[in-house]
């Protein structure tokens, strides 16, 4: 198990929360080692670029690094692929505009990049267990 392993599911956990000033103190700090800098602009570029498509070779030119690299250090800090975090992105983000948005399945689909409305959906219910359409169904019910 990687030294790193439970700080950064930590920093995960709690990254989308914390102030914008906390995630650049992260970056200024000399006592956050390099790995960890870089980690967290892989993870700030993905989390900023979820309505275009994001390769493995997008993520590395980040950090100046090899693709290879980039998919180590992916897998052995957070035991996911890139590709597999660029989903989880998305479909955060497609939660958000379910909820906040009326935009269709089609539009959020191909404003997130995926290949199609089906794979979209697909995954979204195979992470949440429900269709976007339920999700957002059951979330407008919620809503006084």
């Amino acid at each position: 198990m990687p030294f790193f392993l439970p700080k950064t599911i930590l920093l995960l956990t709690v990254m989308p929360v914390l102030p914008v000033s906390y995630h650049a103190s992260l970056h200024s700090n000399s006592y956050v080692p390099l790995l960890y800098k870089e980690l967290l602009d892989c993870i700030g570029y993905i989390r900023t670029h979820v309505n275009t498509p994001v390769s493995v070779a997008d993520v590395a030119h980040v950090i100046h690094r090899s693709e290879s690299y980039t998919m180590k250090l992916f897998h052995d800090e957070l035991g996911i692929t890139i590709s597999h975090f660029v989903n989880r992105c998305k479909l955060e983000e497609a939660k958000s505009l379910l909820s906040h948005t009326e935009m269709t399945l089609s539009e959020i689909s191909n404003y997130l990049c995926f290949s199609s409305q089906s794979y979209f959906q697909n995954l979204f219910k195979k992470k949440y267990g429900v269709t976007p359409n339920a999700y957002r169904k059951k979330f407008l019910h919620v809503l006084p």
